[in-house]
């Protein structure tokens, strides 16, 4: 017979055949069964439950319900003692969750057992532990114990039975339930969390942990739907409009990107790693009974542990953790404590904390998928010091840095975001306990989110795990490898790939290293401890089981929230960051103006950057300490006021060249903000400041915290300080004025010294260094010219415009006319038109022929005429004048009055008379001519009579104006005369009087030129005066001309004239023949014209061939023309004398420039190299004592009676003083010293400023310390501004309307390789617009914000100044390779003083195989190489480590040490993993010589100056910003064991790879030494950036290690093709440096020429006889230096200074000295070397 089937479960399968029950219908069939069962409660009963036949449903068909089978119910039965032993203490400190069986059989492979349930167990079956039994019922029940909590967890099962729609019945919906009971989610989504939550706690197995009665279950599940209408926030951006929407939506963007919410964010994504140590499962014994464990034994914040943490004192850890137990605590606490160390190094605070808190929680907004997710965060941080005392045992103490616990800011701000619960920032533990804690944010989440439950967990949670082997397995655990010294060969494996003989590697590997490692199965599940005594354990065999146990994180269910005080965890968690968001807030509430924000991220395109400001003069320059022209011109620019970038290249000076800005600033009574990442540059910064006696007006903070005691006390230092002490402002300014004055003198000189040679006058044309060089090259052909010729000479500037036509037409004249030079040929004398004619050729052969007829009979006719022209030297031009002179005579000869040219002739004397006589008539007429000058009409001689005649009778008469004569004639006269010129109206008879006068003098004048025409024949009377004159005067000369006048004279001189004059017009012929012919006719010689004529016609074939130079030549410059055809000297005689001209032009304009010699140069550069150095002291102890005179101007301002202050004056008075009594009264405390960030504030903040212009602190430390003011600082300089994230920086930037970003785009940027890159959507910033109500799209801000950092967005937008003077090299080559391959050669570098090396041999190491021998010859090699190569011959890379490449740096730093060189030392390598390594193989090799760890230890902690320079071990990500002497390189990559080579380089591989590859190859003072497994050809996949640079650095490497300097210069040459003019050996292109290299050598000594690798270069070396280096640089002033104008402190004082301070021995030299005395230069020369040789010989 077949039993029908309870009630319950027909119930149950009605419902799933209909789709399961609703929550509201699952509620309204339990709640009556619990109301009924909880009567019973009350009654003093319990329900007759313990199987499905317990219950039943009611008849009423509208509302089902269940019900009591029975009820009346029954008595309770206790059995106390039977439960007792299965139950777990309530005071147990652990709390099982949990138990698991783990089968392990090698045929059926791994089986896991929940032992919390018993799905086979009989109706019978007594249980032996806490389990769910099938058939609704309770364990306890079996063991004869049952009582309201048996009850509870009967009707549990019901409730989730009917909830998840399954049958308890069933062994496997009992499993399933047992599994998922954590997270009910997993078997009905639907399931509201309030019945989940009520579910869970009804069935828990733990009678201490189940629901203690029914009533406040009743209740939860009858208001289970109270809760918000909406659980998210509606933020809804306020309408702004124009920049300031934009800027708060970039603000707001920004903000959100210091909230890194994804899963590397360990803040809100907690995984245990190896960084972190979990106090409380360090503080677990291993013990068999869990119960003895006693909760004052556990690391949990609940008990004596957190008494003693918040006590805030030191706190031995050896006390709590098992290190007996916990073999690993040691050494993860040491890796936690050097990490501590290397944050408080780089940033300057520490961030170690003790985790005292977890939140474990849901992302309740997310899908389904994350919302099962459950997340562990840091919710409470307490802030820690942990050190280590060594001894015997290693000690280590944990001490709480305050009783202050912080929130944590990342979790702080995504539960306001996504849940809006506000957390307080910190809790202070003694005022406030964890339970208020929990209460509040309980209460905050009830509020939003009732179906959540926050439960406060004091105790660890775990899961018991019983193991079971049925067959007895090889256990394995995990080796831990013993360091031992590097001698200790390993063996290597035998095995084999060939076919008959198969063994492969991985095979004999596990045979050799795996299978005999026994491993305990208790590790496979998690188990962390080793036994104390593994060789005691039991060997397992068939049915042994043990337990053990593990820590519970998850239950899985969304709604179960915990704040969890049992995984107390050290580590360090970056969250320092988060204080930036306060000032985040703070500028969203404001909405704060900022031109720098602005500016940085402006829409508008980049401006174009403005011409470089003028240089400021020295007076108005404040420099602390020595700053070449790069730097000066990047502080120069800071005068503008406007934002700007300085891109400093590794070793430029980025630190000095912002000393100087500090200083500039504050010298113009200004404050400055500097800002920086890094501790080590802040560092830097202020030790210069410290140094130049500046540290008093400086305020540096690492931490806001731990540095405010100091910085209280360094105020009352300063504060007392200054009130007592005198002023000295005059007496600093006087001093720092005489300095300048000094200064000032000699820099004039050598500006006006060096404004000469670089001016380029009109008449050059080119600079006078130029002009200079060029006479040097040519000085071997000077010509003697005589004075006339050289003042013919054309200016040098016509010259330098024809250089190329005259090189063309001396190269044509000397190959097609074999004439050595132009005017030695008769082409030279062919005139321009002829050339210009169309046929010129044909026109020569014509004018020639006919030229050929003429000049034989016109010369005879000449001759006939007047004999002396036949003599020698009689030019053309002089038979011209003969001729003309006849012609001009001829009208006197015609009249016989040749005499007439003899001035004492009578003849003459009354020529002279009459001439006398007409000049007297002529001046007579001129008169009258002034007088009748009014005249408009003049009348005619008659009428003027007539009229004259008429007025005289009329105008004395009364009745003259009734005669109609006298109108008309006074109608004539107004007409014809000008009457309005007069001031008094003359009468007619007068002005016709006058006219009467002059037609009088007119007519004698005329009358005497017709007698002197009569007589002389002359027209012109003055005109033939002034030619007799001229004739005269020809006699009272000298020549041919003289001859033939004294001849005229003579009875044959008539028949001369006529002869001649009748020869004229042949003359004329020919003349114009000549004049088409020749250039210059007339100076040809009369008897050589037919020859002449005959020898042009000869070589008229010829022309075609100089026809085209020749044209040109004819359109050139007259006077380059004259000198080319009438100076027979090569073109280059003839411009050496045209040169030297031009410079004897210049000295006689500049008087003083030919005694300015190099002597005089020297004089002047020593005293101003001595003055500079005076003034940067004057400058720093005028500045200070200008802040503190303005300090103490203000105290006497304040302490003035209020009656002599206006209103401003008597603000002022209040708001300092009341600062200064804050001030005064902070000063007397010894502790609880207020925040430095409420110091700095308000009247107090004023008083500080005052006292400290200068602060210098980190992007956090500035949102820690400062108020947000934007006028609190009058500039922020940013430092490494490429490690500074944009985010960070916003805050700092808004405190002053100036920044000023300093760093390098071609070093890292601030990410790091692990972290994932974001989308470039979610860089974008978008804003609403006005649409956005509506619910359009928000208009896209033009604004990306991808940049990596600070100075990458602000080189978008801003001017940027290059420091292009690397400093930190001493070897060239340390950072060729850098300026090649990413800065373009446009480096200034030092020149290597070394002289070159020769070939040298490859560094081959054998790591597992040192010897003593072996490690100091490949240090030598190191100390004797700027860059050495060390190949590890029997390195392999695996786990990311190379041991072999570590083994070795070891040993090299051991020899370093042991050597005592005094060099610094760095080692970097390419991982993190690596740097452990090597810190690890130094750590061995010190454990078995003492000796080299206390060298070590020292080393460590070394400092030089006040700062740290003690040997470091870095890698690539965190490097940047040090150096040391020497620099030892880890490459880290290379072949597996297999022998593959992966092409795998980690970051480097990654975008922007190759600039982390620049940070390491520039860190090196004098030594590099790069230690790799691998040459560069190993290398292949050249595509990629990063990996290319990596091989060409190889290759470079290399070559330089074995001398081959060649191959290296090709390998820069190859990388960047901008570079190669700077890089490559620079030919010869200066004359002067080669004539001198020539001289030396010609005196025995050996010189090179352009030593150096860069833009800078030594003109000449002269090498130290029989020593590896130089022993003299000279530095030549020639037309060289002339590519672009140096300032003139640069050119001759600080380049040989920087010379001198790299080892050199300078001297230089004048261009104008070797040109005008260049044994004198030479004997200088070998004056320093002899000096320099004394000097040596004396040391």
């Amino acid at each position: 017979m077949t039993l029908a089937p309870a009630p319950l479960l027909q119930l149950l399968a009605t419902a799933e055949a209909h789709g399961g029950l609703q929550t509201d219908d699952v509620l309204k069939l339990v709640l009556p069964l619990l109301r009924e069962v909880s009567a019973l409660h009350e009654l003093g009963h319990v329900a007759a439950l313990g199987n499905a036949f317990a219950y039943r449903v009611t008849d009423a068909p509208a509302e089902p319900a269940l019900a009591l089978a029975q009820p009346e119910g029954t008595a309770p039965r206790r059995h106390p003692e039977a439960i007792a032993p299965l139950e777990q203490p309530a005071a147990s400190v652990l709390r099982v969750v949990g138990e698991t069986r783990l089968t392990v059989d090698a045929d059926a492979g791994v089986a896991l057992e929940n032992l919390a349930v018993m799905p086979e167990a009989g109706p019978d079956t007594v249980p032996t532990r806490p389990v769910y039994l099938p058939g609704y019922t309770a364990w306890e029940l079996r063991l004869g114990h049952h009582d309201a909590l048996g009850d509870i967890l009967c009707l549990g099962q019901v409730l989730a039975s009917l909830s998840c729609g399954l049958d308890f019945t069933d062994g496997d919906d009992l499993t399933r339930f047992a599994t998922h009971r954590g997270n009910l989610f997993e078997l009905n989504r639907r399931l509201h969390p309030v019945v989940a939550a009520v579910i869970f706690e009804m069935t828990a197995l733990d009678r201490h942990e189940r629901a203690r009665d029914l009533p406040s279950v009743i209740r939860r599940l009858e208001t289970y739907r109270d809760q918000p209408v909406d659980l998210g926030l509606d933020r809804i951006a306020p309408a702004r409009d124009g920049a300031g929407q934009r800027r708060q939506a970039i603000q707001l963007h920004l903000r959100d990107r210091l909230f890194d919410l994804s899963r590397r964010n360990r803040l809100l994504y907690f995984k245990p790693t190896q960084a972190h140590v979990n106090l409380t499962v360090a503080s677990v014994p291993l013990v068999v009974d869990l119960n003895s464990i006693r909760t004052d034994q556990l690391c949990v914040w609940d008990g004596r542990f957190a008494a003693d943490i918040a006590s805030c004192d030191p706190v031995p850890l050896a006390r709590w953790l098992r290190f007996e137990d916990q073999p690993y605590l040691p050494g993860a606490l040491d890796r936690i404590l050097q990490e501590a160390r290397r944050d408080r190094a780089e940033y300057g605070f520490s961030q170690l904390s003790l985790v005292i808190a977890f939140l474990r929680w849901h992302n309740l907004k997310e899908g389904e998928a994350e919302r099962a997710e459950r997340i562990a965060s840091p919710l409470l941080m307490l802030p820690v010091e942990l050190t280590r005392k060594k001894g015997v045992r290693d000690q280590y103490l944990l001490e709480a840095s305050a009783s202050e616990a912080q929130v944590n800011p990342t979790l702080r701000h995504h539960l306001r975001q996504l849940y809006g619960i506000a957390l307080p920032e910190t809790v202070d533990l003694r005022e406030t306990s964890l339970e208020q804690f929990h209460a509040q944010l309980s209460a905050q989440i009830a509020q939003s989110e009732p179906g959540v439950q926050l439960r406060l967990v004091k105790q660890p949670e775990i899961a018991v795990m019983h193991q079971r082997a049925r067959q007895r397995l090889e256990q394995f655990k995990r080796r831990t490898r013993v360091r031992s010294p590097s001698a200790v060969p390993v063996a290597a494996q035998d095995f084999s790939y060939a076919q008959d003989d198969f063994r492969p590697r991985g095979l004999q590997l596990f045979h050799a290293r795996v299978r005999p490692v026994p491993l305990p199965v208790r590790e496979a599940v998690g188990g962390a401890p080793q036994p104390r005594a593994p060789q005691m354990a039991a060997t397992a065999v068939d049915d042994t089981e043990r337990k053990t146990f593990a820590l519970r994180e998850s239950s899985g269910n969304p709604y179960q929230w915990d704040i969890d005080l049992t995984a107390v965890t050290l580590g360090n968690f970056n969250h320092r960051k988060m204080s930036l968001v306060r000032d985040y807030s703070g500028l969203a509430e404001s909405d704060l103006a900022s031109e720098a924000f602005d500016r940085v991220f402006s829409l508008q395109p980049r401006r174009v950057d403005a011409e470089t400001p003028p240089a400021l003069p020295l007076a108005d320059q404040w420099p602390v300490v020595q700053a070449d022209a790069t730097q000066t011109a990047a502080v120069a620019l800071a005068r503008t006021g406007t934002s700007y970038i300085i891109q400093g290249p590794p070793g430029t000076g980025k630190s000095q060249t912002i000393t100087n800005l500090i200083a500039d600033y504050v010298g113009r009574g200004q404050r400055v903000l500097f800002v920086c990442e890094k501790r080590a540059a802040i560092d830097v910064v202020f030790h210069r400041l410290r140094q130049q006696g500046l540290d008093e007006l400086c305020c540096m903070i690492h931490d806001s915290q731990g540095d405010k005691k100091a910085f209280v006390q360094n105020l009352r230092k300063t504060y007392e300080l200054w009130l007592e002490a005198p002023g000295t402002l005059a007496q600093e300014s006087t001093e720092r004025t005489q300095v300048l004055d000094a200064m000032d003198l000699d820099l004039r000189a050598l500006e006006r010294f060096d404004a000469a040679m670089h001016d380029v006058p009109e008449h050059i044309a080119v600079t006078l260094r130029e002009l200079l060089s060029r006479l040097v090259a040519l000085k071997a052909g000077d010509p003697s010219l005589t004075p006339l010729q050289a003042e013919a000479l054309p200016a040098f500037a016509a010259w330098r415009r024809h250089a190329e036509l005259v090189s063309r037409l001396h190269l044509a004249v000397t190959e097609s006319l074999g004439a050595p030079s132009f005017a030695q040929h008769v082409f030279a004398q062919l005139a321009p038109s002829l050339l210009a004619q169309e046929k010129p050729l044909a026109r020569l052969v014509e004018r020639s022929e006919r030229a050929i007829d003429l000049s034989a009979p016109c010369r005879d006719a000449l001759v006939d005429a007047w004999p002396p022209l036949a003599e020698a030297g009689v030019l053309w031009r002089d038979a011209l004048a003969v001729v003309a002179d006849a012609r001009s005579v001829a009208a006197l000869a015609a009249r016989g009055q040749l005499a007439l040219l003899d001035a004492a002739h009578p003849s003459s004397l009354a020529l002279g008379n009459a001439l006398n006589e007409r000049r007297t008539l002529q001046q007579a007429l001129d008169a009258q001519l002034q007088r009748t000058a009014h005249w408009r009409d003049k009348l005619s001689p008659g009428d003027t009579d007539a009229a004259l005649a008429q007025a005289r009778a009329q105008q004395g008469s009364l009745l003259r104006w009734l005669q109609p004569s006298w109108w008309r004639l006074s109608g004539e006269l107004k007409r014809r005369y000008d009457f309005a010129a007069h001031a008094v109206r003359p009468q007619p008879s007068q002005i016709l009087e006058d006219l009467r006068a002059e037609q009088a003098a007119r007519t004698a004048l005329d009358q005497q030129a017709a007698r002197l025409e009569a007589d002389y024949g002359c027209t012109d009377a003055e005109a033939f005066a002034q030619q007799l004159q001229a004739m005269r005067g020809i006699d009272a000369g000298a020549g041919l001309r003289a001859a033939f006048q004294a001849h005229l004279r003579t009875d044959a001189g008539r028949r001369s004239v006529e002869q001649l004059v009748a020869a004229a017009p042949r003359v004329d012929t020919l003349d114009a023949l000549w004049h088409d012919l020749l250039h210059d006719a007339g100076a040809q010689p009369l008897d050589a014209l037919d020859a002449l004529a005959r020898t042009l016609r000869d070589q008229a074939d010829a022309l075609p061939s100089v026809l085209q130079p020749l044209q040109e030549l004819a359109d050139a410059d007259p006077a380059v023309a004259a000198a080319l055809r009438t100076l027979p000297l090569p073109p280059e005689a003839i411009e050496y004398a045209v040169a030297r001209e031009g410079l004897e032009r210049v000295y006689r304009t500049e008087r003083w420039l030919p005694r300015f010699d190099g002597a005089t140069l020297a004089r002047h550069a020593q005293r101003l190299g001595e003055g500079e150095r005076k003034l940067l002291e004057r400058n720093a102890r005028t500045l200070a004592a200008a802040v503190r005179q303005r300090f103490r101007d203000h105290v006497q301002k304040s302490a003035l009676p209020a009656s002599q202050l206006d209103a401003d004056g008597k603000v002022f008075k209040k708001s300092y003083n009341a600062g200064r009594r804050e001030l005064e009264h902070e000063f007397g405390k010894t502790m609880r010293y207020k925040a430095i960030r409420e110091l700095a504030s308000g009247d107090t903040g004023r008083v500080v400023r005052d006292m400290k212009p200068i602060w210098l602190m980190s992007p956090l430390s500035v949102s820690d310390t400062l108020p947000l003011a934007a006028d609190l600082f009058d500039v922020v300089i940013f430092d490494e501004a490429s490690q500074i994230p944009v985010e960070e920086a916003v805050p700092a930037l808004y405190r002053a309307p100036q920044i000023i970003v300093v760093g390098d785009e071609m070093q890292l940027p601030p990410t790091s390789f692990f972290s994932s890159g974001r989308d470039a959507e979610e860089d974008t910033v978008s804003v609403a617009g006005d649409d956005a109500e509506s619910g359009e799209e928000g208009e896209r801000i033009a604004v990306v914000l991808d940049a990596d950092s600070l100075l990458n967005q602000g080189a978008r937008n801003l001017p940027a100044t290059l420091l292009a003077w690397h400093y930190r090299s001493r070897y060239e080559s340390l950072i060729g390779f850098s300026n090649a391959a990413f800065y373009a050669g446009n480096l200034y570098t030092i020149p290597d003083r070394s002289l070159p090396a020769p070939e040298r041999g490859e560094i081959v190491v054998q790591s597992r195989s040192p010897t003593d021998e072996s490690v100091k010859a490949q240090v030598d090699a190191l100390l004797s190489r700027a860059i050495s190569f060390h190949r590890v011959a029997d390195a392999v890379y695996e786990n990311r480590i190379n041991d072999g490449e570590a083994r070795h740096i070891a040993q090299l730093v051991r020899e370093l040490l042991k050597r005592e060189t005094g060099r610094s030392l760095g080692i970097v390598a390419f991982s993190e993993a690596q740097q452990g390594e090597i810190e690890e193989e130094l750590n061995a090799l010190g454990a078995v010589d003492a000796d080299f760890a206390a060298r070590l230890e020292a080393e460590y902690v070394r400092e030089e100056d006040d700062q740290f320079c003690g040997l470091f071990i870095k890698n690539l990500e965190n490097v940047q910003g040090d150096e040391r002497d020497i620099i030892i390189l880890s490459i880290c990559y290379g072949p597996n064991p297999e022998g593959r080579m992966l092409m795998n380089f980690g970051p480097i591989n990654q975008r922007g790879g190759e600039k982390r590859l620049n940070v390491i190859f520039s860190r090196a003072k004098h030594h590099m030494a790069v230690v790799s497994t691998i040459r560069h050809e190993a290398i292949t996949n050249d595509h990629n950036e990063g990996a290319a640079a990596l091989k060409n650095f190889l290759r470079y490497a290399e070559c330089l290690s074995r001398g081959d300097e060649d191959t290296a210069r090709r390998v820069l040459e190859g990388m960047n093709p901008l570079a190669r003019g700077h890089v490559a050996r620079q030919a010869r292109t200066d004359e002067v440096t080669a004539q001198i290299a020539q001289a030396l050598r010609a005196r025995g000594h050996a010189v090179d020429e352009q030593v150096g690798q860069s833009r800078f270069r030594c003109d000449l070396a002269v090498r130290a006889s029989g020593q590896g280096h130089y022993a003299l640089g000279l530095l030549v002033d020639g037309a060289a230096h002339e590519g672009t104008r140096h300032n003139v402190l640069e050119r001759y004082v600080s380049r040989p200074r920087i010379l001198d301070a790299f080892g050199w021995q300078v001297m230089q030299v004048l261009a104008k000295d070797w040109l005008h005395a260049p044994e004198a230069v030479l004997d200088q020369v070998e004056q320093a070397l002899g000096k320099k040789a004394g000097v040596s010989a004396g040391r």
